[in-house]
Formats: structure tokens, C-alpha cells, sequence
């Protein structure tokens, strides 16, 4: 199975200007982060894999489907540390797509969908990683999968080297889950990431400083913080 890809660096032709110096700095700071981020929000969904009890029609086949899930989660864990041989892979592909397509619009459904995003994403198939994770969002839009599949559907395009959709993807998250959702700093982050690329200083100015303005004595991202004031000292 093929290894997981590095975060693309951000190529720009005259590399000693302060904002190639900038997307450098971030860059690399998405290498050594990118696990964490195209993986974000597992830790969380292990912690709430409970709220599926409530979330499910009382049915049998729900039931059984629900079963079905929740037995996976050992094996989607085991996707996530990279301690998958490629016959577990691709049954671990088999048992999901069979769940979703049963499952349907269920959380069952909805959960198969997002960890099979998760397994293609993991094989370098970013194609079908992102139909999966944008099947998550429009088959339950109120789920907290959502943004964190929308946010993934989107690093799933920057892969793919499609960063205008990527920043229309990330720039959806703080405005259909609001600044509270817990992917929203990295969203904001990637998108001013994308307008310093594209060359959209001032832009990319606007957004690390709404970043420092929303967070800024919060606790929350101090990471994105720290960066997005450095960048905006250095632009």
C-alpha cells in the first residue's frame, strides 16, 4: 500500500521574499502536523461514539448496522496508526462500503462513510476520500462528522493540488459550523496558507489576523495564533 503522502510545500519562484519566507514557515509546520490534521477530530469521535446510541432509529436493522460500526472502531484505529497489513485494508474497505450502502442516511451509514474516507485518503485515493467525506456532509449536515469531513474533503483536494476548491471548502467551515467548531482554526489557517500562495497578500493578512482575533486568549489553537501573528509581523 502506498506510503501517506507528505503535505504538498508551497513552491513560489522568488523564494527570498518575506511571504516565501512565511509560506516556508507554515509549510513546514503543516509537515510535521499533517497526521494530526487530515486525522483530526478521531480522538473525539472515539469519545463520543456513545452519543450513537441516541442517534439511531430503534429498529433491528439499525441495530445490527450500528453493531456492525462499532466493531470496526478497532480496526479504524489500528487505519490510523498505520498498523494495517493491505489484506485488512481492503476488507476493512469491503465491510464499510457494505455499510454504507445499507446503512444509507443513517449514523451507521454516516460513520461507515467517514472512516472509509479516512481508509482512501490513507491509500493516496483522494478522488474517492473526497466523494466519501462530502457524502458525510450531505447526508447529515448537522452531524459533528460534518466539518470535520468537510475539512478533510478539503485537504483532500489541496492533495490533489485543486487549491481553489480547497479554499472554498475550508472558508464553508467557519461559516456553516462557526468559529466554535473545533476545526475551524485550522480552516482559517489553511485558507490565509492559500491566498499567501496565490499571491492574495492582503487577503491572506485578513485571515491570520481574524484568526488572532477570535482566539487570541482563548486557549484554543495558541498554535495558529502564534503563526498567524509571525506571519503577519513578517508580511
Amino acid at each position: 500500500m502506498a506510503k501517506e503522502p507528505k503535505f504538498r510545500k508551497i513552491e513560489k519562484e522568488e523564494k527570498t521574499t518575506k511571504a516565501a519566507k512565511v509560506v516556508g514557515k507554515i509549510s513546514e509546520f503543516f509537515i510535521q502536523n499533517r497526521k494530526i490534521l487530515v486525522i483530526v477530530g478521531i480522538a473525539l469521535i472515539v469519545g463520543l461514539i456513545v452519543l450513537s446510541t441516541f442517534l439511531i432509529i430503534n429498529d433491528k436493522n439499525q441495530d445490527k448496522l450500528q453493531v456492525a460500526v462499532e466493531s470496526l472502531q478497532k480496526q479504524e484505529e489500528a487505519l490510523v496508526a498505520g498498523e494495517i497489513s493491505d489484506e485488512e485494508f481492503q476488507a476493512l474497505v469491503d465491510d464499510l462500503s457494505a455499510i454504507v450502502k445499507k446503512g444509507k442516511n443513517s449514523y451507521a451509514g454516516v460513520k461507515a462513510s467517514y472512516i472509509l474516507g479516512l481508509a482512501y485518503q490513507k491509500a493516496e485515493n483522494n478522488d474517492k476520500a473526497y466523494e466519501m467525506y462530502m457524502s458525510v456532509v450531505q447526508k447529515n449536515f448537522k452531524s459533528y462528522l460534518a466539518p470535520l469531513a468537510l475539512f478533510n474533503a478539503a485537504v483532500a483536494k489541496d492533495d490533489m493540488g485543486d487549491q481553489q476548491e480547497a479554499l472554498k471548502l475550508y472558508e464553508r467551515i467557519p461559516l456553516e459550523y462557526g468559529y466554535d467548531a473545533g476545526v475551524a482554526p485550522k480552516a482559517l489557517f489553511n485558507s490565509a496558507r492559500i491566498h499567501l500562495a496565490n499571491g492574495d497578500t492582503e487577503l491572506a493578512k485578513s485571515t491570520f489576523q481574524q484568526i488572532i482575533d477570535q482566539y487570541s486568549g482563548t486557549g484554543i489553537s495558541s498554535e495558529y495564533v502564534a503563526l498567524s501573528q509571525n506571519a503577519i509581523l513578517t508580511l
